[in-house]
């Protein structure tokens, strides 16, 4: 039995933790904006009324990718039959939606983001609350290749690009799932206070 196993049975069940590559990894408090995306991202899609059959859960939800990765999404939400044990669910969600933080950004964007595309996962966000951005991924045979680059800019800022003949970024994206439904980043990234970092 590894370090990582050992240690798993010390930690106290009230506290939220990963596997990532079989390293324990305990999960810091998210900062009001984090906490904020996470449920401006739940309300748009889990009160869709294309949603159908889909169910959206938010930052509670552990998935079991394989014994070394045992992830806790931001967001996950599942179109697909479930498959679930005492300690969480086997099936590998549609879409996952990362929300970075200081402490999470190198593995959601390394480790994290190869083990959704080898686990089958179709559709992968991640979302910097710092920028007003969201980075759209898809699944192209085991790989997570972006697809789109987003920003909810204010319009001082896009005046600027306009001026120095720089791409305005899109602000909204159409997902591949829930029916193909248009998620616009103002919504997103609404009522998102000003932080220090993330």
């Amino acid at each position: 039995m590894s370090i990582a196993h050992r240690e798993l049975h010390t930690c106290n069940d009230n506290h939220k933790f990963e596997h990532v590559d079989g390293i324990i990894t305990m999960m810091s408090p998210g900062s009001p904006s984090h906490t904020h995306t996470n449920i401006n991202i739940f309300r748009i899609l889990d009160s869709h009324p294309k949603k159908g059959k889909c169910r959206v859960y938010m930052e509670n939800m552990k998935i079991h990718f394989s014994k070394d990765d045992i992830f806790i999404p931001d967001i996950a939400a599942f179109c697909k039959k479930m498959t679930f044990t005492k300690d969480g669910t086997l099936t590998s969600p549609d879409l996952v939606v990362e929300v970075l933080s200081p402490s999470t950004a190198k593995n959601d964007r390394t480790r994290k983001m190869q083990v959704y595309g080898k686990s089958g996962v179709c559709e992968y966000w991640i979302i910097e609350p710092s920028t007003r951005c969201i980075e759209v991924y898809h699944n192209q045979d085991g790989t997570m290749v972006m697809s789109d680059l987003c920003a909810a800019l204010s319009q001082g800022d896009i005046e600027s690009l306009q001026q120095d003949g720089k791409h305005v970024p899109a602000s909204s994206f159409e997902t591949s799932l829930f029916g193909g439904i248009t998620i616009d980043l103002y919504k997103v990234f609404e009522d998102i206070l000003p932080e220090e970092g993330y």
